[in-house]
């Protein structure tokens, strides 16, 4: 018994078919990315900047690494960073501690305290 011919226009339907599904796995992958990721915006005087945060990068310390070459500070300049966020409750901006874990659509205000680096490497 022998396999049914198919017309041109059969076999450029499967392909289509198999391309609209290669692009909807391809889509996918993507959306599952994003939804994995989470976006930050950091407020640091009159700039704002949204920042994409990798899976398992949520914490702050991810966010003061990439926020010192993010806003370009000197590397003569060492930097204490402090991340504050409002809170309902409080009806006011409070500073975070250490362990906050980054929700996706967080609004971070960073406040810097910087000491200048002498010559030699020290504080002042």
């Amino acid at each position: 018994m022998t396999a049914p011919k198919t017309t041109p226009l059969q076999r450029h339907m499967a392909h289509e078919r198999h391309h609209q599904d290669q692009e909807r796995e391809m889509s996918q992958r993507v959306d599952d990315d994003r939804v994995e990721a989470k976006m930050v915006l950091v407020c640091y005087n009159d700039s704002k900047k949204p920042v994409r945060v990798p899976p398992g990068e949520d914490g702050l310390q991810f966010l003061k690494n990439k926020c010192s070459t993010l806003f370009q500070f000197d590397d003569n300049v060492r930097l204490d960073i402090l991340f504050q966020k409002y809170d309902k409750e409080w009806d006011e901006v409070v500073d975070l501690e250490d362990d906050y874990v980054i929700c996706h659509k967080d609004k971070l205000n960073m406040v810097v305290q910087p000491s200048l680096l002498t010559l030699d490497g020290k504080v002042s």
